[in-house]
């Protein structure tokens, strides 16, 4: 009994993990911006009850020439948090470091406490997950949980699978950019080309 019963929670754990993924791969076709995008894809994970989220998280985009991560979209953001998470370095704070050492970097309740950190105003902890592409990160998804959030190797399965999602939702636009900009000298290169043969 115990052994059909471990099975099945198993299988419930597979099936949940799946429907998220999909879910991200839909969001991720919408016709919208990147941003737009990633945004909305923040939303429905703070919304499933059973990652135990509270409604505020962001998403950050490597600036690869400074070694910064910028921050592309949030929710729950108030002006200060924008303002001091507009750009974060590799190494500074959680999600720098999550960045730094291509690791999830998790925060409980706790270790908030113990930062002495005021209770009443950060009641919470964070997941700080980099997004990584062959090894390099291209971002990191840092997510609120709540006060009695307990973590389980199977949630950090499932913000695992999301942010190999996302770096790959990244990575097609970067392909996309590219094929347009190719396009774009193409087009130029063949105007010169038919301004030339028209003076000569």
């Amino acid at each position: 009994v115990n052994k059909l019963r471990e099975k099945s929670t198993q299988d419930h754990k597979t099936i949940f993990k799946l429907q998220v993924i999909n879910t991200i791969l839909k969001i991720s076709l919408e016709p919208k911006l990147l941003r737009e995008r990633l945004a909305n894809i923040l939303f429905y994970l703070t919304s499933l009850k059973e990652l135990n989220l509270i409604p505020k998280a962001a998403l950050f985009l490597v600036e690869q020439d400074t070694k910064q991560l910028i921050l592309n979209t949030q929710q729950g953001f108030d002006g200060k948090d924008k303002e001091v998470c507009a750009k974060v370095p590799f190494g500074q704070c959680h999600c720098g470091r999550a960045a730094l050492t291509n690791k999830t970097q998790y925060v409980s309740p706790e270790d908030v406490a113990l930062a002495g950190i005021d209770r009443a105003k950060h009641d919470h902890g964070h997941y700080c997950v980099p997004i990584s592409s062959h090894g390099l990160v291209t971002g990191v998804i840092c997510l609120h949980i709540s006060p009695d959030h307990q973590r389980s190797r199977w949630i950090d399965e499932v913000l695992i699978a999301v942010s190999q999602v996302i770096a790959g939702i990244i990575d097609h636009q970067k392909m996309d950019l590219q094929l347009i900009s190719l396009v774009n000298d193409l087009r130029a290169s063949i105007i010169a080309l038919s301004e030339e043969k028209n003076f000569s």
